[in-house]
């Protein structure tokens, strides 16, 4: 993650400006500039905002968009049932947080910026976050946290 403005172009081809993110941070590892493409501009512009909420902690995105090939890897990696991530919408991300105070503020500040679905695994070590609700045109339950 960088401080340096990024400009993207994201599926709406409206211009957008990121504060603490480069677009390709939010790739999917196997398709390179699918972030650009996939990934949803409102999505993106309340999780620069949270960046800005955390008190200083960085925001490491480990997974942005996923591919449908990805999205399914990850799932028989684990040894589970394919679901229809979030991911595969451009509506999530997943965050690195290893220590309780990288938690605490990750959390704190997505709660700020108005999310309210949120993933936390404190085993793998990171956050995911998507917003991927009703509240904004998602098909998913609202104000709802849970642990992996």
């Amino acid at each position: 993650m960088t401080a340096k403005a990024a400009s993207a172009v994201v599926k709406t081809n409206a211009r957008m400006n990121l504060k603490y993110f480069n677009i390709e941070e939010f790739d999917s590892p196997d398709y390179q500039g699918s972030a650009v493409l996939h990934m949803d501009r409102d999505f993106l512009r309340m999780l620069d905002t949270a960046r800005g909420y955390s008190n200083g902690t960085p925001f490491k995105i480990t997974s942005g968009y996923r591919t449908p090939e990805k999205n399914r890897a990850i799932y028989k990696n684990l040894g589970k049932p394919e679901i229809k991530s979030s991911h595969l919408y451009g509506r999530a991300a997943d965050i690195q947080a290893t220590t309780s105070r990288d938690r605490f503020n990750i959390v704190n500040a997505l709660i700020k910026a108005g999310f309210n679905r949120i993933g936390i695994s404190g085993k793998s070590g990171f956050i995911h976050v998507d917003n991927d609700c009703d509240k904004y045109g998602g098909q998913k339950s609202s104000d709802v946290i849970w642990i992996y």
